[in-house]
């Protein structure tokens, strides 16, 4: 596995823990709110099986991406596949964590991530676009970033929710040339992940607000 992907996650890993590690008991909303969208009117995606993707049964879960991306076991990921074939740092990783986050553990989880990527001068990173968006039944986090390793463009994309006692982070790396094909793709995978049997995201929900947060003031 890379270096930079091997540190990136046991540094996140490590973040977790000592989140978890601090006093929970007391719950608070993210600081760094710099604007708000209120919602009107919002359609869910249908969630089923694309033409030309795999789907794989986890323990509780089920995770489909598209059929070429090569998943390989590694030990610190829920779910790993490589995305380009000669690219090894263009890949998904999809994390679970328990106990799941409560509001001050996503507060100290955006806060380490902020840190790491502004002290790695392996990947030097740019244009952090965070966003959290709010449901009348859940919350989730989205963050996208620029970066380049070795003089090659990359985006990231990484998804942050919970369900069912458990917090999900979906990262996917991938060149930047490819933004918008993968863009599309990072948002089906999402609409098709299922818990126990049902959708995490579900056509009878309502998407309240989108508030955009400055990660660098969390």
């Amino acid at each position: 596995m890379p270096v930079y992907r091997t540190i990136f996650i046991l540094l996140i890993i490590h973040l977790f823990s000592a989140c978890h590690d601090r006093q929970q008991s007391k719950s608070h909303p993210i600081d760094g709110v710099t604007g708000t969208l209120h919602i009107d009117e919002y359609r869910v995606k249908k969630g089923s099986d694309l033409k030309g993707w795999t789907c794989y049964k986890l323990k509780h879960e089920k995770l489909c991406c598209p059929s070429e991306w090569k998943s390989v076991k590694e030990d610190q990921t829920f779910f790993t596949a490589y995305i380009d074939p000669s690219d090894t740092l263009s890949y998904l990783n999809v994390t679970k964590y328990q106990p799941v986050f409560v509001d001050s553990t996503y507060t100290s989880y955006f806060r380490g991530i902020y840190k790491m990527m502004s002290n790695n001068k392996d990947e030097i990173w740019e244009d952090p676009i965070l966003q959290r968006y709010v449901y009348d039944d859940k919350t989730s986090y989205t963050l996208e970033f620029r970066s380049t390793i070795n003089n090659k463009r990359y985006i990231t994309f990484v998804g942050v929710f919970d369900r069912d006692g458990s917090t999900y982070e979906f990262a996917m790396k991938f060149h930047e040339e490819q933004m918008d094909k993968y863009k599309e793709t990072f948002g089906d995978m999402l609409y098709l992940f299922q818990v126990n049997g049902k959708l995490v995201f579900n056509k009878d929900e309502k998407l309240l607000e989108i508030q955009q947060i400055d990660i660098s003031k969390v």
